[in-house]
Order: structure tokens, then C-alpha cells, then sequence
């Protein structure tokens, strides 16, 4: 119990003006965590979703890499790689979820044509390439919608935290000091009433 150093009625005015406030900050940091906890079952809604269908395209992708590795010689495969014939091109996007800054990642594979003629390569490992691109656009967007979720459990903790402490510690404190210095104030005036009584006799 907070009790206050005077009981007096401008102390009950400031602690009643001060409730109010608590009130409804209470009120307004609810409504924030019931709003936090909406955006982030949508956001998980989409990860679940994404993680599904990365792992069904992981395995495509391999099934058509593995499949072209018997049509091309491994070395050759791998010399595109070291020689660098792709460029991953990345789009960066800033999204505000209730003042939360988040990013949100695009991925794209862009091949160097002139280097890479087309019939260079099998069909296999063009819808290998092509699959690819698409896994890895999604990966991207994966790990970005991955950190908006860790950025709105944390941003969630933070509120239920502060929500906790207004309703739980705050505002019963501020409750049992203005009952306490209503019954102060009520018996001084009692006293004051058995004082007058006792001069006007």
C-alpha cells in the first residue's frame, strides 16, 4: 500500500487526477496488445504457410539439380557458381506496424545471359534455376517475416509487462492511498464537529 506523506484534499485531488491517468493508459496499452497480438497471428499465419511451401519447393529444387548433375559434368555446374554468371538482386522495404519498424527483404536471381547461353545448359537445370529464384525469393521473405514476429513478441512482452504493473500495483496503490486519505479527512472532520460541540457547550 502506497500511503502518502499528507492527507490532505489537495493530495486526494492530485492522486484522483492521477487514477484517471492510469485509467486510461491501462486502456490505451490493452487495446495496443490486443492490436499486437492480431497483426502477429496474421503475421504466423503467413510463416506457417511459407514454411510449407519452402519445404515443398526445397525438395523440387533438389529433385531438379540432382536430376541435372547426371546430365551435366558436376565441374561445370560448379564453375558457374565460382564464376559468378548469377547476381542476387535485393529490394528492401520499410513497414510500420504501430510504430514498430520492421524490413521486409525481396530476393531475385538475375543470370548474366550473354555469359550463360541458354543452350549451354540442360532444361533440367534451367527449371532447377528457375525454381531456385523462387525458393529464395521466399526464403528471403521467410527470415524477414521471421524477425517482424520476434520484433512483435518482444513489443507484446513489453506492453503485457506495463499493462501488468498499472493493473496489478499502480492503480490498487493509488486506490488504497485516496480510501486511506478519504478516512483521514473524514475523521478529522468528525474531530472537528466534537470540538465545536464541546466549545459551543
Amino acid at each position: 500500500m502506497l500511503i502518502p506523506t499528507n492527507a490532505t484534499r489537495q493530495e486526494l485531488l492530485r492522486l484522483k487526477r492521477r487514477e484517471q491517468i492510469a485509467l486510461r493508459g491501462h486502456k490505451l496499452l490493452k487495446d495496443r496488445q490486443e492490436q499486437l497480438l492480431r497483426i502477429l497471428l496474421s503475421y504466423i499465419d503467413e510463416v506457417k504457410r511459407l514454411r510449407r511451401e519452402v519445404y515443398k519447393e526445397t525438395q523440387e529444387t533438389l529433385k531438379y539439380l540432382n536430376s541435372s548433375l547426371f546430365l551435366e559434368k558436376p565441374i561445370f555446374l560448379e564453375n558457374l557458381i565460382i564464376n559468378q554468371f548469377f547476381n542476387v538482386e535485393i529490394k528492401e522495404e520499410i513497414v510500420s506496424l504501430l510504430n514498430i519498424k520492421a524490413k521486409l527483404y525481396e530476393f531475385n536471381i538475375l543470370v548474366k545471359e550473354k555469359i550463360l547461353p541458354f543452350y549451354q545448359t540442360s532444361s533440367l537445370f534451367d527449371i532447377a534455376l528457375e525454381k531456385l529464384n523462387s525458393l529464395i525469393k521466399k526464403m528471403g521473405r521467410l527470415a524477414a517475416l521471421l524477425k517482424i514476429v520476434a520484433l512483435l513478441s518482444y513489443e507484446i512482452e513489453k506492453t503485457r509487462r506495463r499493462v501488468n504493473a498499472l493493473e496489478y500495483r499502480v492503480i490498487p496503490q493509488m486506490r488504497s492511498a485516496i480510501r486511506y486519505i478519504s478516512l483521514r479527512l473524514q475523521e478529522y472532520e468528525r474531530e472537528n464537529i466534537v470540538r465545536i460541540m464541546r466549545i459551543k457547550k
